[in-house]
């Protein structure tokens, strides 16, 4: 053993390894050495060692000399690229970081600063722990690295400004309670004997060294934690080590030896002579690298021994074991490609009895692999008066035995785990540097096989691309209705046992983004999901599992939904979009969204049959013009309302969240006194907004009546408003579904501080005007938020239709991911009465019923109203309990157009004036005029129809019919799923689809027309270009060769003309010279009046069953159906933009079904 001093300093650590290769010769010059030189044993800190290894690994492979460290825990040293020679016996930083973040977790503290050592190893362990913290919402208020050398000015000063900054207490700034500190002993000592406050708890690294002496005399340094690696007693060298410190003698003799124990004495026990006086010898604590300076001694003679039975066999010292200690990358493949015996007490049985039964193994980054099952990995320590206890770090998890733990007070009482202290966000005071400035990025993800993208709007708007404060309304609570529908789904425990058999063995997966009903944040959010850019609660990114997003469910607002599909239809496939409560009129536009379905009823047919109902037909709309949802409503009603006999008098613009638009709304109303019944189209938020300022401006003269639309539905909160009485027989139209009491049940056991929502926590803060353990929002909050936070909640009426959203999609998804769907069919218990509900029309809207509620008093004479069901609507059917006890009735503020500028701009003839007094006072004079008009009129319009007509005929006979192929001619099939098949299979779970055989025109788009949802399921593309509907695949319908493999490879291969077409764009197999009249039906050729003659794209021929690409038909006098060669032409013409139309006696009987060859019924339509 020859030993070099480093002093802590890097330099001296390279000096003494380059002298140590110069004496023994590594490098082959210098003087010879009899000793074979096996290798380094450390350096002990991690600076140095990167220092040496770096200098050694550097070396030509025969010359690198094996280091293995006992102490040095640095993450770095695992770089094999940087390090190939470094080997050590103790676990890296990156396993102390863990136990150190989870012993914070479970003993709650979360508002920490972090001090560390400014070397390699307290940089890098500090940083790491720093940003894993993070993670865990963890924070660090206080982040300062102290100077090695602890007798400097700087050190004294860094000293200052973290006790400064620690001890502050400020309106705006709380104490920090806790310190992590990562270090060295002796540092660790200085530092906490300057922060001597009572208030302070610590935590240290392993750097402490399990060394009691450096906290003894330190009152803050009791109760303390250490996270340190397993220390095992060696108890000959205890005994060996007491003695010494005990006898003169015996102490004399060793420092006789070893020249720095003199030095260690003195810096020990303070004293400064020799020879020693007896006062001066005492027990000094054991360190804990003593242990692993030993192990990696153990590990040295293992090798060797290793080595010598290798070359020497059972011979003594050969010349072989000298050469391979010469052949120095052997020695360090030995190392790492073998588990080493380290029970070297078998030949020394009076040493080295703790190694009993282990054994050492090495990973290929030099790391110590645990061969020893029942040993911990790390442990923690608590530093008390009594002797210290410890608790065991195994598999990543930390077990606490909080019994054994004692903490201790201002006054040093000690302390039960309960009252431990936690380092936390100081009672009333918020520590908003914690808190996250932009939070629209956070997700609530579980992890599937496959996913869907969920939406809810968490938070409100703030009016830029940032996300405002957090929604304590129809927000958090969608978010978990969603967690709990895909719990039910994925533990198949749905009602009805729904899902019983749903996915197999696979599971379900889901993203819920927040919109932050911002228009620009959901479409930010949605283009980082798709280039990978959105962070994940684990660590990772949205790069990996975009290919699996099976599509997508909401949002809560229409405009959000607008907004998503904008971005949807541009990315490379589009998605079936799911909405539980969209009721937009424009969101049923098949045409510009063919893929989306929606849970919720439009609402606008119900209102207008309500006034109806009522004998109202003078109305006024209030609503936002910035909303989709309130501006396309306004716009559905004004276009609808003639048809009901109803007279829209103004539409009152309110924006959201203006309040001075809101002061006007009252007064716009009185111009129109008459119009008695206002609409009111807005979202709730708005609604509270507009009566909580309008209503105490109206006087009892103003008896307008409200109806509000689903915006506004049953909801409590505007019930809450000053002066609600004036609501008094207002009405409202709702989507009700019925609470899912195990929703209910679901939510009472969720815990918020662990939990997939980041968002619930917070939620339940404001609610409640609580605060949970570990919030760094606690200012103005006194109380602990309570256990039973459910206890007084109401279910928001919109949680069960994203409950019934989630499983109609997850049964949709399973349904068309079944390679065999046959014509099965699946409803939803909507009502939760058993009985299977349908969902969805035809044209993919809602048909959930809709309840009509009038406000009353609560009681006779009650300022306070609730909510009464007087009625209800079914589509195209409204039903009212008893109209005549409505207070619109009773009271006669129905609204009636009874003034002259209503009649001029309403109702223009008498039939539709109820009041037709001055209507009928026309003059007899223009009616004789008018009527002899009016019938040349009509004559008019009767010839141009009937000429209209023979024209339409006369071309028909023109045009050549659509074949449809056989059910025994050949057709190519996809195992793919296309985008139409899901949104079908969604469609079809709530609608009750089934198949239909009679026979339709047939519309051919580039969309999923109407005929595949009535009757038939489309036929997928059959090519590479699946789910593009810009392009079709032609085949060769009429090939009657051998169908089997072989034969027809053979007949490609030699006739290229039968070979099936590739996919051609559609845009190119339409000709120029075909057009279409207004009607959508095939038309001949405005110039030339033909048909078939200038047709481009592909023309099969019936004679030779051939397919190939042709510009004009060969002749011109060719009739329909004929190419001018005798042979038969037929075609079909998807188009892009119009539909093409075929009558009836054209198509066949049976719709096309998809393709699947090993159906013998399949047909393949040539459309």
């Amino acid at each position: 053993l020859h030993a070099y001093r480093t002093c802590k300093s890097s330099e001296m650590a390279a000096r003494g390894a380059v002298d140590m290769m110069e004496e023994y010769n590594v490098l082959g010059s210098g003087s010879n050495s009899t000793a074979p030189l096996l290798g380094i044993l450390g350096p002990e800190r991690t600076n140095e060692a990167i220092v040496v290894s770096r200098m050694i690994g550097s070396m030509p492979e025969d010359k690198r000399l094996l280091q293995i460290s006992s102490s040095a825990t640095g993450e770095a040293l695992s770089d094999r690229t940087l390090y190939p020679n470094f080997f050590r016996v103790i676990p890296p930083d990156t396993t102390q970081v863990k136990v150190l973040l989870e012993l914070l977790v479970q003993i709650k503290w979360n508002y920490v600063a972090i001090v560390y050592d400014d070397d390699a190893y307290g940089r890098q362990a500090a940083t790491r722990l720093r940003a894993l913290a993070q993670d865990r919402h963890i924070c660090v208020p206080l982040f300062e690295a102290l100077p090695l050398d602890h007798t400097s000015e700087v050190f004294d000063d860094r000293v200052k400004v973290i006790t400064q900054q620690v001890t502050a207490s400020t309106e705006s700034d709380s104490r920090v309670k806790g310190i992590v500190f990562i270090g060295g002993a002796v540092t660790a000592k200085e530092f906490v004997e300057r922060v001597d406050r009572s208030f302070v708890r610590f935590i240290f690294s392993e750097g402490l060294g399990l060394q009691g002496s450096v906290l003894k005399d330190v009152t803050r340094g009791k109760g303390a934690l250490t996270a340190s690696p397993p220390y095992l007693p060696l108890p000959e060298f205890k005994v060996y080590w007491s003695e010494m410190w005990n006898n003169r003698t015996l102490f004399s003799a060793e420092a006789a030896r070893n020249p720095w124990l003199d030095s260690f004495d003195k810096q020990q026990t303070k004293c400064q002579q020799l020879p020693l006086d007896e006062a001066c010898l005492g027990d000094t604590s054991q360190w804990l690298t003593e242990f692993y300076e030993l192990k990696a001694v153990a590990v040295f003679v293992a090798l060797l021994e290793k080595l010598h039975a290798d070359a020497c066999g059972n011979s003594g010292l050969c010349p072989g074991l000298k050469a391979l200690l010469n052949r120095r990358s052997e020695i360090l493949q030995t190392l790492q490609e073998n588990v080493l015996d380290i029970d070297i007490g078998r030949n020394f049985p009076s040493s080295f009895g703790t190694f009993q039964g282990q054994t050492v193994a090495h990973n290929n980054s030099g790391e110590i692999v645990d061969q020893n099952q029942n040993g911990s990995v790390y442990d923690v320590y608590n530093f008390q008066e009594c002797t210290g206890n410890k608790f065991c770090f195994r598999k990543n998890e930390l077990s606490l035995t909080t019994s054994l733990i004692k903490g201790y007070g201002d006054r040093g009482e000690q302390l039960s785990w309960a009252l431990f202290p936690k380092a936390q966000c100081q009672d009333d005071h918020d520590c908003t540097e914690c808190v996250p400035e932009d939070i629209s990025g956070e997700v609530a993800f579980v992890k599937g096989d496959f996913y869907f993208v969920a939406v809810a709007p968490v938070h409100n708007p703030d009016g830029s691309l940032q996300c405002g404060g957090l929604r304590t309304f129809t927000g958090t609570n969608l978010v978990e209705g969603i967690l709990f529908a895909l719990e039910q789904v994925n533990n198949k425990t749905g009602p009805s046992g729904i899902f019983s058999q749903i996915f197999g063995n696979k599971k379900l997966g889901v993203i819920v983004i927040d919109s932050c009903y911002n228009q620009l944040v959901i479409k930010e959010r949605l283009i980082d999901l798709y280039k990978g850019n959105l962070r994940l609660p684990d660590g990772t990114n949205t790069s990996g599992i975009v290919d699996k997003i099976a599509g997508f469910v909401g949002a809560y607002f229409s405009d959000i939904s607008v907004s998503m599909y904008e971005v949807l239809s541009k990315v490379k496939r589009p998605f079936v979009m799911v909405s539980p409560t969209n009721t937009s009129p424009v969101l049923s536009d098949r045409e510009t969204y063919p893929f989306y379905l929606r849970l919720a009823t439009p609402v606008v047919r119900a209102i207008l049959s309500l006034i109806h109902e009522l004998g109202s037909n003078y109305i006024q709309i209030i609503y936002d013009p910035d909303d989709v949802y309130s501006l396309t409503m306004k716009e559905s009603l004004d276009q609808m309302s003639s048809s009901f006999n109803v007279c829209v008098a103004q539409g009152i613009e309110t924006r959201a969240y203006v309040d001075s638009n809101l002061n006007k709304v009252r007064d716009a109303m009185r111009k129109y006194p008459s119009a008695k019944v206002v609409v009111v189209l807005l979202i709730l938020q708005h609604v509270k907004n507009l009566t909580n300022v309008i209503l105490p401006q109206m006087s009892d003269d103003d008896d307008f009546v409200f109806i509000g639309a689903d915006g506004w539905a049953k909801r409590t909160e505007v019930l809450e408003v000053k002066n609600s009485k004036k609501l008094r027989g207002s009405l409202t139209v709702s989507l009700d579904l019925p609470l899912d009491q195990r929703y209910a049940e679901y939510l009472r056991k969720v815990d918020p501080l662990n939990t997939i929502s980041p968002w619930l926590r917070n939620f339940w803060e404001l609610r409640k005007a609580c605060y949970f353990d570990g919030s760094f929002l606690r200012k103005d909050k006194t109380d602990l938020c309570p256990e039973n936070l459910t206890s007084d909640y109401k279910q928001d009426p919109w949680t069960p239709f994203f409950i019934q959203t989630v499983y109609a999609f997850a049964l949709g998804l399973d349904d068309a991911m079944a390679k065999h769907c046959g014509n099965r069919t699946a409803k939803l218990d909507l009502y939760g009465d058993a009985s299977r509900e349908n969902v969805f029309d035809d044209n993919g809207d809602g048909v959930v019923r809709i309840k009509i509620y009038e406000i009353s008093p609560e009681n006779p004479g009650s300022s306070a109203m609730e909510y009464i069901e007087v009625g209800r609507y079914d589509p195209d059917s409204l039903v009212l309990n008893n109209k005549a006890a409505l207070w619109i009735v009773k009271e006669g503020t129905k609204g009636e157009c009874d003034d002259r500028d209503c009649t001029k701009k309403c109702f223009q003839s008498p039939q539709q004036n109820p009041s037709s007094e001055g209507a009928q006072s026309s003059d007899n004079n223009d009616s004789s005029i008018l009527i002899p008009t009016v019938i040349v009129i009509v004559l008019l319009v009767v010839v141009i129809i009937v000429l209209v007509i023979v024209v339409i005929v006369f071309y028909r006979r023109r045009i050549p019919k659509p074949r449809f192929c056989s059910s025994e001619r050949r057709h190519v099939a996809s195992d793919h799923m296309s985008v139409q098949e899901m949104h079908r299979s969604v469609s079809q779970i709530s609608s009750g689809y089934r198949p239909r055989q009679e026979t339709r025109p047939v519309p051919v788009s580039h969309s999923l027309p109407a005929f595949y949802r009535q009757n038939s399921p489309p036929a997928p593309h059959c090519d590479s270009h699946q789910g593009d509907n810009n392009y079709i695949q032609l085949e060769d319908p009429y090939d009657k060769v051998d169908k089997t493999p072989e034969v027809h490879r053979k007949r490609i291969a030699s006739d290229p003309a039968v070979r099936p077409m590739p996919p051609v764009p559609v845009s190119d197999y339409v000709s120029e010279r075909v057009s279409l009249s207004k009607d959508g039906v095939l038309s001949r050729d405005p110039r030339s009046g033909e048909i078939s003659p200038g047709l481009q794209g592909y023309v099969l021929r019936e004679s030779s069953g051939e397919g190939y690409p042709s510009g004009n038909t060969q002749s011109s006098d060719a009739s329909p159906g004929d190419s001018g060669d005798g042979s038969k032409v037929f075609f079909s013409l998807p188009v892009e933009d119009s539909p093409i139309q075929f009558e009836n006696d054209e198509i066949p009987t049976q719709p096309p079904r998809r393709c699947n060859p090993a159906d013998p019924d399949y047909l393949t339509p040539s459309i």
